[in-house]
């Protein structure tokens, strides 16, 4: 990347612009889901009809190859470039000098959800929704945790978000809920993707040392650059696409769901979850929707076991396995390992696969090896 400029979402797709399919022509939003399985590489929709300015992106961590472009490494060197990252400590985050997602700022009645090309993954979801960064914190300015959720417009300022698949987020929203006072959260969209890998890392205890935005400067070589939200006291990443701002409502549930599961079973069918009230939306000019389809052999499997594919690979490495290769497989989420491995002694095989499913986890409850070569 040249100029200098700090690494954004923009400057990642220019770097790598060969290896995005672009689709040029207007294209109706119910369409999207079908379209980016079939693409089965980065893709962006230059036009959404009906929504005009709008563009979506999606798998940008389909394959090895698309992973190791986010990390500016080889395809049989995304692990262990990872692992290292991970191992390093914590880089603080900065201020930044502007923020390019404010080019327009939107609130009270202007700012609308529904003028989002939010759209249904399977033909079973109940409504479009789109999949975003959330950012809270703890009361009192404790810690900050950065996870993704699923949230589905309810109205033009109401959304429910899926907060199952965070526990930090739940031990956040438990702990202002039992103040009896509103959540601040702060959606962001459309980032460098190494955020994402760091967004969709959990591990039990870690908000105590470092946040997940505090570890992506590991990962794209320099601090995350930060400005303050514009009506909710929590700060975000100044390069990104879009933010929308609001309050977590205490002890408000509206039904949420069903939506397609790892496997598309639609189970367990529709929960109440929490509703946020959308105070404002920001974005930059063309912005860019950088979404993540849930349906399988899509980003939303590998993304979420890359992180942890990384920390069971250093795991493994330093119980002096020769592990050449490990993932989750796309229809298991973390719960399914497959791991390459050279043996070098008997029972060394069992030894890796009962280590695989110890209990520092994320952990699988299925574990393969396999001798030979894995493509992934």
């Amino acid at each position: 990347m040249s100029g200098g400029m700090p690494k954004d979402l923009r400057s990642f797709l220019d770097d790598n612009a060969e290896s995005i399919l672009r689709v040029p022509g207007t294209v109706a939003r119910e369409h999207l889901s079908a379209l980016i399985v079939q693409a089965a590489r980065p893709v962006m929709f230059e036009a959404i009809d009906g929504f005009p300015g709008w563009r979506v992106l999606d798998l940008l961590f389909v394959d090895r190859r698309a992973q190791a472009r986010v990390l500016d490494t080889e395809p049989d060197n995304v692990l262990a470039c990872l692992a290292t990252a991970l191992d390093k400590p914590p880089v603080p985050t900065r201020p930044a000098d502007a923020a390019p997602h404010r080019q327009n700022v939107l609130t009270g009645d202007e700012a609308d959800l529904l003028a989002l090309p939010c759209f249904r993954h399977g033909g079973k979801d109940p409504a479009p929704a789109l999949i975003a960064m959330n950012i809270c914190r703890e009361p009192d300015g404790g810690a900050v945790n950065l996870s993704f959720t699923r949230m589905t417009p309810i109205g033009p300022r109401r959304a429910t978000y899926l907060i199952g698949s965070s526990p930090h987020q739940r031990a956040i929203l438990a702990a202002w809920e039992a103040r009896g006072e509103a959540m601040p959260m702060a959606c962001v969209i459309g980032t460098h993707p190494a955020y994402e890998i760091m967004a969709s890392y959990s591990v039990p205890g870690h908000l105590a040392e470092f946040g997940e935005l505090e570890m992506v400067g590991n990962l794209i070589g320099e601090p995350v650059e930060t400005v303050p939200c514009q009506t909710v006291p929590l700060e975000v990443p100044a390069h990104a696409e879009a933010v929308i701002e609001g309050w977590v409502q205490p002890g408000v549930r509206h039904d949420d769901g069903p939506g397609p599961s790892q496997a598309l079973y639609y189970l367990p069918g529709a929960s109440p979850q929490p509703v946020m009230e959308v105070s404002a939306i920001a974005h930059r000019d063309r912005p860019i929707l950088r979404q993540h389809n849930t349906l399988m052999f899509s980003d939303h499997q590998p993304l979420i076991g890359l992180p942890h594919e990384a920390l069971l690979y250093t795991r493994l490495r330093a119980d002096g396995h020769d592990v050449r290769e490990l993932f989750y497989v796309p229809w298991g989420g973390t719960l399914a390992c497959v791991v390459q491995i050279v043996p070098k002694s008997d029972g060394e095989v069992r030894n890796v696969l009962m280590r695989t499913l110890g209990p520092r986890g994320p952990h699988p409850k299925q574990a393969v090896a396999r001798l030979g070569v894995i493509k992934i």
